[in-house]
């Protein structure tokens, strides 16, 4: 399965890539998730310029939330290559970047419980975890919440 446009499937960096062999569980012992597979894969590079998103045709402000210990895909690093391709090409809106030290992958709302790090894959059944601690998880929750709010206040004030 794969993500399409017009019907057609998009390029993607699991596609044919010579960089790296996709299996997601890297034989550490459980929980665990191989998200260097990610890190791995970018150096197919004429795959992942093909496979990249055109951030910086946007025509909006752009929101990222990410947890430094994101254990299924290194979402800091990747937003922060968000962040970077915007600037090179002067983006004219909005941009933030939230980023939490000791969340995961798995940000959720406030006040929603943080303390199952690890599950079973419903179907591998290997046990695997998203990353982060629970306090840095329910940190992650709080702050992003709080700061999804100051964006959209931010976007929303009437200019002067």
């Amino acid at each position: 399965m794969t993500w399409t446009r017009g019907g057609e499937p998009l390029t993607h960096l699991w596609q044919d890539n010579k960089a790296v062999h996709w299996h997601p569980w890297g034989g550490e012992a459980p929980p665990n998730r191989h998200h260097s597979v990610f890190f791995e894969g970018l150096k197919d590079t004429d795959l992942a310029a093909r496979a990249r998103i055109p951030i910086e045709n946007t025509k909006a402000a752009v929101l990222l939330v990410s947890g430094r210990d994101d254990r299924a895909w290194p979402s800091s690093l990747y937003s922060k290559m968000v962040v970077s391709t915007l600037s090179r090409h002067d983006h004219p809106h909005l941009v933030r970047h939230l980023d939490f030290d000791d969340a995961g992958h798995a940000i959720n709302l406030p006040f929603v419980p943080s303390t199952q790090l690890s599950r079973e894959h419903p179907v591998s059944k290997v046990p695997y975890t998203n990353g982060g601690t629970p306090s840095g998880n329910a940190r992650a929750d709080e702050g992003s919440w709080r700061g999804v709010l100051a964006f959209l206040d931010e976007l929303t004030r009437p200019a002067g």
